[in-house]
């Protein structure tokens, strides 16, 4: 009976361990091939292009994708080369030659046909495996990592002009550049870009631009100067607003194009989002009043005369030249402002061929005033102790070409701008004592 158990103990604890290990073998790389497959073929991917942009530069940084014919074909034959390692690799260790695995005593035995078919398949599967990373990288990669240098290249605006506008159209000029890391060669096609004003949840375009075909060097100037057209009266005056009262605002950028990367053929899909933070009018604070002169003895029409002073912080240069604006009825001039003073409507102000670039601008202005209620609000505090006479200017109306022009009227009237005016010493008098 002690030799019987002796021989069952050797039947367990002899060659079906040797058998185990090489059936673990063979299931480690029928279940992990792809893994083992595709850490190798990065590494030399990562490798050969790092070897071949040393010496020339302008990798495309995926599989077979580059600036050159020769670069292509070194990426290629790595390519090849792997396929022959994997191969070989795969046909050792199924033969034992590579690392052995442990075996649970419970597995069954592998039979010399199973091995032997998983012999015969592993070549083709890793074949299969290095084609599907191959079609992976072209379809998946590719358009991956041009999309990740689109979102990764910098916009930046250095003006914008607003010219011959009217009821329904603007002629819109932009200077702007694009930098990038300039590693990836590549050409981005024209393309129809909308802009939203970001700081309103789900606002919708209020303009759309055609902007020119690009490339992917490191630095590049994108000029656009075209008609656009007032598709959405709203959404233009929602963004005309936010503009003259904001000290500054973002505008999104949107917009799908189609990359081409040097070297192939293929063209891909990528979306063109940028973020540009603008400064606004910020209404028009800090303007100033010099040199003015008052006619007392005018007793209708025009009887202030003066220069001001109007800073622009924002990129934009706004063209009203050619607009003329009124309060009720249509002046010679270009933009007028009802005046309030005390709460009081006191006159109109007017300002002729008004061209507001960025920075400081000085300009002509008239106004015919209520000289009895200018007067009287000179009495009021804080006047009574400064001589200074707060006056808030509100655009009425806005007309070029004897059309109306409503996004301007709504970002002149959306709010009142303050100007402060030393009446007491423009008409020579003395500060009068306060009541």
């Amino acid at each position: 009976m002690s030799d019987s158990k002796h021989e069952v103990s050797q039947t367990e604890n002899g060659a079906p361990i040797k058998r185990g290990k090489k059936r673990a073998c063979i299931n480690h790389c029928k279940r992990f091939w792809w893994l083992h497959l595709i850490i190798f073929c990065c590494i030399t991917v990562l490798v050969v292009c790092l070897v071949v942009r040393a010496g020339r530069g302008g990798i495309f940084c995926a599989p077979c994708v580059c600036t050159s014919s020769r670069t292509r074909l070194v990426l290629l034959c790595s390519w090849q080369l792997v396929q022959l390692r994997l191969r070989a690799c795969a046909t050792r260790w199924l033969h034992g030659d590579g690392p052995r695995l442990a075996r649970s005593p419970e597995e069954s035995l592998p039979s010399t046909t199973n091995t032997n078919n998983a012999l015969s398949a592993m070549p083709e599967m890793t074949a299969q495996g290095t084609n599907a990373v191959f079609f992976y990288s072209i379809f998946v990669g590719v358009p991956n990592i041009g999309q990740s240098k689109v979102n990764a290249a910098k916009l930046e605006i250095q003006g914008v002009n607003v010219l011959d506008s009217t009821p329904d159209q603007y002629l819109m000029q932009i200077n702007s550049t694009i930098e990038t890391d300039g590693t990836v060669h590549a050409d981005i096609d024209p393309f129809e870009g909308k802009m939203y004003l970001d700081d309103v949840k789900d606002a919708p375009a209020f303009a759309t631009l055609q902007f020119p075909p690009t490339n992917a060097d490191k630095h590049q100037n994108v000029n656009i100067s075209q008609t656009v057209k007032v598709d959405d009266l709203e959404a233009f005056k929602q963004f005309n607003i936010a503009f003259f009262k904001s000290q500054n605002l973002t505008v999104r950028i949107a917009g799908k194009t189609k990359i081409q990367p040097a070297g192939l053929n293929r063209k891909y899909d990528v979306d063109f989002t940028k973020y540009q933070t603008i400064n606004g009018l910020n209404l028009l604070q800090g303007t100033k009043v010099k040199d003015a002169k008052v006619n007392l003895t005018a007793l209708t029409g025009e009887n202030f005369k003066g220069v001001a002073e109007i800073t622009n912080p924002s990129h934009f240069t706004l063209d009203l030249r050619r607009v003329m604006a009124s309060r009720l009825t249509m002046h010679q001039g270009n933009v007028t402002f009802a005046n309030f003073a005390a709460d009081q409507n006191v006159g109109n102000l007017t300002i002729n061929n008004l061209l507001l670039v960025p920075g400081l601008n000085r300009v002509n202005i008239t106004a015919a005033l209520n000289q009895t209620g200018v007067l009287s609000a000179l009495n009021l505090k804080p006047a009574c102790e400064t001589g200074v006479v707060p006056f808030k200017l509100l655009g009425v109306d806005v007309v070029n070409h004897g059309k109306q022009i409503p996004y301007f009227l709504a970002a002149l009237g959306s709010a009142n701008q303050t100007v402060d005016i030393n009446i007491a010493e423009i008409l020579g008098l003395t500060v009068p004592a306060c009541h």
